[in-house]
């Protein structure tokens, strides 16, 4: 994808943002809310069109790359030092993680597109592809492959007017939803939570049925298992008809990220189809 295309994008993302942040909003980093920014999140001004030199496409840049099998949502924990979760990011795409996702919620616009100009160097330098949750102006802005959106988020067909060429991913609980999902042509859907998970707090366990009934649609777009999935019981997904799964514990809270992302790629090769 050529350097014309992310320009547009880029450019009316911008314009959409600019619409966003007239309030002159500040962001406070890993709180995400009002508060003062972390070192180095302060972002310069860019005029629609404009591209950040870090911005610089290769051979390799994942918007280019295909979907992978484990998919990381990367989510920032409060009071978590900047440097200690890039840190981890980077462990686990280098113990296998070859899907990646940037996951802010209630951060403001500003802060949020600093640590994801950050996060798609590390993804860029490994060829994965990067998407962020949510907000199309900030995958716009900081360079990422796609956007992914929940069921109550902004609706695919304007995220694609907003962000040209993006990747859209999206998040289901339930068969009619992945059916619905499935008919929009995203880049992929999620299907879970498998299990009850606090990053999901109040959101019932779809459960282990919820897999077989997504497998018995056949997706022909990637989709992955969500949802308190480790090394212990991923094989209890696989089992059940997936082949791909996303988490977010399991790897970035471990002790040793890019181990325990190891283990799961593995077991992801042996039980799952290549």
């Amino acid at each position: 994808m050529g350097e014309e295309l992310r320009e547009e994008r880029l450019g009316r993302g911008v314009e959409w943002l600019s619409g966003r942040e007239d309030g002159g909003e500040r962001g406070t980093g890993f709180s995400g809310r009002e508060g003062q920014e972390p070192a180095g999140a302060e972002v310069s001004p860019r005029l629609p069109g404009q591209v950040s030199p870090s911005l610089t496409l290769s051979p390799s840049d994942p918007l280019t790359s295909p979907l992978g099998h484990l998919y990381l949502v990367a989510t920032p924990r409060p009071g978590q030092p900047e440097g200690d979760f890039l840190a981890r990011v980077a462990a686990a795409l280098d113990g296998g993680a070859d899907t990646l996702q940037l996951r802010c919620k209630d951060w403001e616009a500003r802060p949020y597109i600093a640590l994801g100009e950050q996060v798609a160097a590390l993804s860029r330098a490994r060829g994965v592809p990067l998407f962020i949750n949510d907000r199309v102006d900030v995958a716009l802005a900081c360079g990422a492959d796609g956007v992914h959106l929940g069921q109550s988020d902004l609706p695919p067909g304007w995220a694609r007017q907003l962000g040209p060429g993006l990747r859209v991913g999206l998040s289901t609980h339930a068969s009619a939803q992945a059916a619905a999902a499935l008919a929009q042509a995203p880049a992929y859907i999620a299907a879970g939570p498998v299990h009850r998970t606090p990053t999901k707090p109040g959101r019932a366990a779809a459960g282990l049925t919820y897999i077989r009934q997504v497998a018995a649609l056949r997706p022909q777009v990637p989709w992955y298992a969500i949802g308190g999935l480790d090394a212990g019981n991923v094989h209890e997904v696989l089992a059940a008809g997936a082949s791909r799964v996303a988490v977010v514990r399991a790897v970035l809270d471990a002790r040793d990220p890019a181990q325990a992302a190891a283990e799961l790629r593995a077991a992801l090769r042996q039980e799952g189809p290549a």
